[in-house]
């Protein structure tokens, strides 16, 4: 075999090998990285407070740093690979330019997305996880990044909403929407029964409808001030769902009272949703 074969084959050998090893080193990278997140969230329950605001956003944030590492690792072991088969560096980073500015004015919505994307994540403004309402859309975050949100409502559908979209965000603080029922007590041996009856129709209704029913927290007796006595439970369920309220808890309620011997003043019976509402049933 001539010798300049054997000093061609030397010279690929190396070249092979050496890719190789790029390639092997950005796997494992990767996977170091990639462990190291798993075992910072395994435990994030041990952080300092003033470290983890929200879990729930460092999650995000961490799941946001891997993707934004993996991204410059790719670009760095395509570089070295391309100096290895003696493309120049220069030139590939002309290329990297030219891609930028046809991004910068050929796909605008996409640098608008990674922009927007960025506040979100920076300002906190919510998190995977949250109920909240965007885009017009309420349903419940399973997912965000710098391109979208994934978000699902009530029916189970899942969307996605690009960053650009969202101009205006609601996040629902208890993770759901809230109503008060207030029921008239005139005699203070109707509590138990009051409490009993509630409570068997809360599991019954989480039984029933798992999502538009989130719970129910009894409030006890209050008092109002013309002296009249009430007894209230807060009940919470899925934004835009109050039938659930009105047409499920409430006559439940009224009907298993009443079969129990109790008696309920219609007129004095009223559900206050938070923000304000109120309405008589």
């Amino acid at each position: 075999m001539p010798t300049w074969m054997y000093a061609f084959l030397e010279r690929t050998f190396g070249r092979i090998v050496t890719i190789a090893v790029i390639l092997v080193g950005v796997k494992f990278l990767l996977d170091a990285v990639e462990f190291s997140v798993r075992t910072v969230l395994s435990l994030d329950a041990r952080l300092p407070r003033p470290v983890l605001q929200s879990r729930k956003r460092t999650r995000t944030l961490l799941h946001l740093v891997v993707s934004m590492i993996r991204y410059i690792l790719y670009f760095l072991a395509l570089g070295l690979i391309l100096r290895e088969l003696h493309v120049p560096i220069g030139a590939y980073l002309a290329g990297v330019s030219l891609i930028g500015l046809a991004v910068a004015f050929g796909a605008q919505g996409l640098v608008q997305d990674l922009v927007s994307g960025l506040f979100i994540l920076l300002e906190n403004q919510f998190s995977v996880g949250d109920m909240v309402e965007v885009a017009g859309k309420i349903g419940l975050v399973e997912d965000m990044g710098l391109r979208y949100v994934l978000l699902r409502d009530f029916s189970g559908e899942v969307l996605y909403i690009p960053n650009r979209s969202i101009v205006m965000a609601g996040r629902y603080l208890l993770g759901s929407a809230q109503a008060w029922v207030d029921l008239p007590l005139h005699d203070p041996m109707e509590l138990p029964a009051l409490e009993g009856a509630s409570k068997q129709v809360a599991t019954t209704l989480q039984t029933l409808y798992p999502e538009a029913f989130r719970g129910m927290r009894i409030e006890g007796v209050r008092e109002l001030p013309d002296g009249t006595r009430i007894w209230r439970a807060t009940v919470w369920f899925w934004p835009g769902q109050s039938w659930v309220v009105e047409r499920e808890f409430v006559p439940r309620l009224i009907r298993l009272i009443t079969e129990r011997g109790g008696a309920i003043p219609l007129d004095r019976l009223a559900v206050t949703y938070y923000g304000g509402q109120t309405s008589g049933v």
